[in-house]
């Protein structure tokens, strides 16, 4: 008697005519309410035309792996983008047996060879598996310290990603390319440094960052580029780029990021000397700087809109206009700063501009305000000292005063009833 035994094979690769077979076996036992959907959406009889609706519902299926894989690689997560092409492989349990018997504990490290194996001879497939694995060389370059790593290969790995992606990939796509490409000249260049070599800047790697400032509208690889690059050089550029990205459709916290950065380009140029008229280039900057502001404003979150506030009074105060400046910064004190701070924030603006009725609303704050006795004793007497001091001869500097003696007694008090306490606890 002969004993059952399975024997394990390396899975097969996959042709154009099976892949399409296991796509539209897939559909139709797991998917049937998505057939349904392709068939209505195309005006097709369900049953009648199954053939052509699984011929489209496959085109849409393929159409779907390839942007997900791709969206995924240039994320930089090229793990979840084999994830994704592990799924398209339709490995049998054998399959995966044999997979598991062969590499062990490395089955899962070692898995895209399965994969690329499997799917290497399937035309709807090849380009992007072609991409993903040159995107995925270079990352493992820039994640790794690997022996043979230098100008010739940085060049190559370049190179490889630059011919995989024609045709796949839009203006923001090539831009990650020149992203990645930048970053491995720049560990190319720290590499050099290890050994000795004169730090210098490369001028590979800004020459892909000035690609990627030519075609992105990704707050991330514009904010990238602009902490890379000289900025006074490329600054003209930098700008282009974010307002760019502000015409594109923009997450409500990116388009407060971009604003703000925006807004701190054209601050950069307010560095004023002298007299400055409206026609000047520092004016005029200076008005772009609270243009932008007053967008970080609408967009930001509270803390967001604090930040813009401040800024812009930064720039009025820049400019010796106090009430505008004076207005801001009693905004940010009423409306985002609570208890002592805002009492500190009131007084601020009294000191700088020397309007008294600030110091009478940061007393009226310290009064309704719930905080500690000996916070609100020190806010006291800071505000009645100010107010003796600013205030003229009279019955309300009189009474400031006094209240200031009062309150000095209350806590010289309270201070030898402490002691004393203390003094009988030893």
């Amino acid at each position: 008697m002969v004993d059952d035994k399975i024997i394990l094979t390396h899975p097969l690769p996959l042709d154009d005519e099976m892949f399409a077979k296991m796509v539209k076996q897939d559909l139709e036992t797991y998917y049937p309410e998505y057939l349904e959907a392709i068939a209505k959406s195309a005006q097709l009889d369900p049953v009648l035309n199954r053939k052509e609706v699984l011929e489209k519902a496959y085109i849409v299926r393929v159409h779907n792996l390839l942007e997900d894989v791709i969206l995924k690689t240039l994320d930089e997560r090229p793990v979840d983008a084999y994830d994704s092409l592990k799924e398209a492989c339709f490995f049998s349990e054998q399959d995966l047996l044999y997979i598991k018997t062969v590499e062990g504990d490395n089955a899962d490290t070692n898995m895209f060879e399965y994969v690329k194996k499997r799917l290497e001879n399937v035309e709807d497939l090849k380009p992007t598996l072609q991409f993903v694995e040159a995107v995925n060389d270079a990352e493992l370059y820039l994640v790794h310290d690997l022996p043979n790593f230098n100008s010739y290969k940085a060049s190559s790995l370049i190179d490889s990603m630059e011919t995989a992606q024609e045709g796949l990939l839009d203006n923001e796509g090539k831009a990650v390319i020149d992203f990645i490409s930048s970053k491995l000249y720049r560990k190319l260049n720290a590499d050099y440094e290890k050994y000795g070599a004169v730090k210098k800047d490369s001028k590979e790697e800004i020459q892909y960052l000035l690609k990627v400032l030519e075609k992105t509208s990704d707050y991330r690889l514009i904010s990238y580029c602009q902490s890379r690059l000289p900025e006074e050089k490329y600054q003209k550029m930098i700008v282009r780029a974010y307002q760019r990205a502000l015409r594109k459709k923009q997450t409500r916290n990116n388009l407060y990021k971009i604003n703000t950065a925006l807004a701190d380009l054209y601050m950069d140029r307010t560095k004023i000397i002298g007299f400055c008229s409206e026609n000047n280039d520092t004016y005029k900057a200076a008005q772009k700087s609270l243009q932008y502001l007053t967008g970080a404003y609408h967009h930001g979150d509270k803390t967001g809109k604090k930040n813009a506030l401040k800024k812009m009074a930064v720039i009025y105060l820049k400019f010796g206009q106090l009430n505008e400046w004076k207005e801001l910064k009693e905004a940010v004190a009423m409306n985002f700063l609570e208890k002592s701070d805002r009492c500190e924030a009131l007084i601020a603006i009294a000191d700088k501009t020397k309007d008294v009725s600030y110091y009478r609303k940061a007393l009226q704050e310290a009064q309704k305000a719930r905080m500690p006795a000996n916070v609100r004793n020190i806010l006291f007497n800071k505000i009645y000292g100010r107010l003796v001091s600013s205030l003229p001869d009279g019955d309300e500097r009189n009474s400031y005063l006094q209240k200031q003696k009062d309150l000095g007694n209350q806590n010289n008090k309270f201070l030898f009833l402490y002691h004393s306490h203390n003094d009988k606890k030893r």
